[in-house]
């Protein structure tokens, strides 16, 4: 029988067009890189940073705040079910590594093993620390 590891998160990002942050979706997709997809090619597995379990990695989308004077410039949300995945501790790890790599306004993830107690990590500058 197969483990099931799930994830929801949410990173709310700082920008300003032209000075600081991230200036483009496709800025943001860099650092993400590219989603693992079951039955998909091998280069993408490979270059995947994402968390993967054995059917595909994490997904994600980007919204980009219309109004280019708005500091909270980006909202990232990231879901997924991660087939004999079992670390949610990895997820944090990730999820910190991942948080570091911008200006981050606010972000909260949660992860649940199936059979296992959830973790909600929220992240502030330095790292994230557990809320439950």
């Amino acid at each position: 029988m197969s483990t099931w590891t799930h994830v929801a998160a949410v990173i709310r990002i700082d920008a300003v067009k032209g000075f600081f942050g991230p200036q483009s979706k496709e800025d943001i997709r860099k650092v993400l890189g590219p989603i693992a997809e079951f039955g998909g090619p091998q280069e993408a597995w490979d270059a995947c940073t994402l968390p993967c379990g054995s059917e595909g990695s994490l997904e994600y989308d980007i919204w980009e705040n219309k109004d280019e004077h708005c500091v909270a410039a980006f909202t990232i949300s990231v879901f997924g079910d991660l087939r004999d995945y079992r670390e949610t501790e990895s997820i944090k790890e990730w999820f910190d590594s991942l948080c570091s790599k911008f200006m981050v306004r606010q972000a909260v993830c949660l992860a649940e093993t199936e059979g296992c107690e959830a973790k909600v990590f929220q992240y502030e500058m330095g790292g994230s620390y557990g809320i439950l």
